[in-house]
């Protein structure tokens, strides 16, 4: 994973990469993930 990118955690819980050069653009994972706070 490259390290420009932004991990980000949508209200629906599914963990998406939000590339900063283009917003428009998000990548789903595949995998769930679960966040400890």
């Amino acid at each position: 994973m490259n390290d420009r990118y932004e991990m980000v955690v949508c209200q629906s819980g599914q963990l998406e990469l939000r590339d900063p050069d283009d917003p428009d653009c998000w990548i789903a994972t595949d995998s769930p993930v679960e966040l400890e706070r």
